[in-house]
This record gives C-alpha cells, sequence and structure tokens, in this order.
C-alpha cells in the first residue's frame, strides 16, 4: 500500500508479497519512498535479504518484526529513525548502520544472532533492550552515548568485556543484567550515575571475576 504524505514523500505499508529477497524501491510514481510503515513486512519468514533505498528516513515500529530468516539488511545513507521492535527476532548477524542515524527504539534489534555492533556516531540514547540478546562478545559504547536505558544490552549471553568512551553519562537498571560471562567493564570517567534497585541488576552478579575499572577522573562517588 502506498500513502502519500504532506510533505509529497510517500510511505509503504502493508507488504503482501512472498519473495525471499526484496529491493525496497527508492520511487513510487516519482515520488520518493521515505516512511516504512509499521509492521508492513511482519512475520514474513521468508524474507532472508532486504535492501533499503536512500532516500528512506523512517522505519517504524515492528516493521520486520518476527522475519525470523532475514540474515541480510542493508540500510541506505539517509536513515534517521528505526522504531520499536522494529528488526526484533529475526537472523542478523551483522550491521552497518549509516551514520545518518539518530534514534533506534526500544526493543529494535533484540533477540538477534549479532556478532560485532558499531554504535552509531549520532545516536545519543541507547533505548530500553534495543541491543538485548545479541551474541556480541566484545562492545564498545562511544561518547556521544549519553544514556544507556534499562536493559539497554541485558542478556547479551557471550558477551566478555565492555569499554565506555568519555560521555557516557547515565548506566539504566539491568543495562547488563544476565551478561553471564562478562568479566571486565572500563566505565567513562564522565558516568554520574547507575541506576539499580538491586546490587545485582545492573551488572551481572552471576559471573567470572570481574574487573570494573573506574577512572581516577570519575565523578560517579559524590564528596560529601
Amino acid at each position: 500500500t502506498v500513502t502519500y504524505l504532506d510533505d509529497g514523500t510517500v510511505m509503504l505499508s502493508d507488504y503482501r508479497g512472498d519473495e525471499e529477497s526484496i529491493i525496497v524501491p527508492g520511487e513510487v510514481n516519482a515520488k520518493s519512498v521515505t516512511v516504512i510503515e509499521s509492521n508492513t513486512f511482519a512475520n514474513h519468514a521468508e524474507l532472508k535479504s532486504v535492501i533499503l533505498p536512500d532516500s528512506l528516513i523512517e522505519i517504524k515500529s515492528n516493521a520486520f518484526i518476527n522475519c525470523n530468516n532475514i540474515t541480510n539488511v542493508q540500510f541506505g545513507n539517509s536513515l534517521e529513525i528505526i522504531g520499536n521492535g522494529a528488526f526484533s527476532s529475526t537472523k542478523i548477524e551483522s550491521i552497518n548502520f549509516p551514520e545518518s542515524i539518530k534514534e533506534i527504539g526500544d526493543v529494535a534489534f533484540c533477540w538477534n544472532p549479532i556478532k560485532e555492533l558499531n554504535i552509531p556516531h549520532n545516536l545519543e540514547v541507547v533505548h530500553a533492550s534495543t541491543f538485548s540478546c545479541l551474541d556480541i562478545e566484545f562492545l564498545d559504547v562511544p561518547g556521544n552515548i549519553k544514556n544507556i536505558e534499562d536493559e539497554g544490552f541485558s542478556d547479551c549471553k557471550l558477551l566478555q568485556e565492555v569499554t565506555m568512551e568519555d560521555g557516557v553519562e547515565v548506566i539504566g537498571e539491568s543495562a547488563f543484567e544476565e551478561c553471564d560471562v562478562l568479566e571486565k567493564v572500563t566505565l567513562a570517567s564522565t558516568v554520574t550515575e547507575i541506576v539499580s534497585s538491586y546490587p545485582s541488576t545492573t551488572l551481572p552478579s552471576e559471573s567470572p571475576t570481574r574487573i570494573v575499572s573506574i577512572p581516577a577522573s570519575s565523578n560517579i562517588f559524590a564528596v560529601v
């Protein structure tokens, strides 16, 4: 289905095809495709590969949820927003985000066998469970990320080491809960708050000997 938007572009929705590989067009009826509507490709188990156009700006919530045979997604270079649950429960193993990305919603890539994660440099928040249940072993959180929300990276069962660059300020509740083999976490000196109702919820309690490195310049501990 094609919906004409007020800005003169179009939104695609309600995909009814059965192809294994699709190339989403950049134009329909001479109008740029800028939005994929919520649930457009949801539950299409036959899908294995998706190529998205450079014209695309937003992928709305659950657009590809439960497409559990997708292994390859190629984003266009203008994409700014990926909605809640958009690629939850697929088989994506690697992903290259364009630098245009500004927001990735809750649970957007949860339950994927992603082995390597490069967080976009225009992103400021890792929302709740955005990158939960991945197969990453090492994680670098760049300084553009100010806030890791609740369960942002929880249940990444293979995660061994996390390094945070200066700029990260808040680590939310259960951010790394159930990352059972996490051995080393290097905090940014800019971290001011680690949210936790219980001592075990932000970092896993049942794990190998763990080193949490806190920079000498950190102000995480208040001076009284």
